[in-house]
């Protein structure tokens, strides 16, 4: 087909090519998170047309134990224990941080610094998706299950 694709560990990236003589796409097969949506999105089997950019990280690449695996801000002094993952980000004043992080199960809190943060929670992926208020001094957040 019309489409460049790169993989590097868990990353896709993924371009359908605009000069494209037919406006055939191509689908990859799998369940990713869109990094390029700031919604940090799971998607399944996403269709790649002519004239679209992609930058995927692939589940099936995806450690077993618990971590970060995107977030709007710089993720520091990552820790887990057997029921929690924790750790700072620090982001632009003003602005939505949105983290994706892989844990053993739904979580019980999710807690952003002393509030707490709003989050869905994804079981066919084993992941929860929070947003809270990005700080750029760091935003401790503790992930119970």
């Amino acid at each position: 087909g019309n489409v460049l694709a790169l993989r590097r560990g868990p990353y896709v990236v993924a371009a359908g090519m605009d000069e494209s003589t037919t406006e055939a796409v191509t689908v990859l097969s799998g369940t990713f998170v869109n990094l390029f949506d700031a919604d940090l999105p799971v998607i399944t089997d996403p269709v790649i047309a002519p004239d679209t950019r992609w930058l995927l990280y692939d589940f099936t690449r995806c450690p077993d134990h618990p971590w970060v695996i995107a977030a709007a801000g710089r993720v520091r002094d990552e820790a887990c224990t057997d029921k929690t993952l924790a750790f700072t980000v620090e982001g632009m004043a003003e602005t939505t941080c949105i983290v994706r992080a892989r844990v053993s199960q739904e979580p019980v809190t999710v807690m952003a610094g002393d509030k707490v943060a709003e989050a869905t929670w994804d079981a066919d992926t084993q992941t929860v998706c929070a947003r809270f208020a990005n700080n750029p001094t760091g935003v401790t957040l503790r992930i119970e299950w």
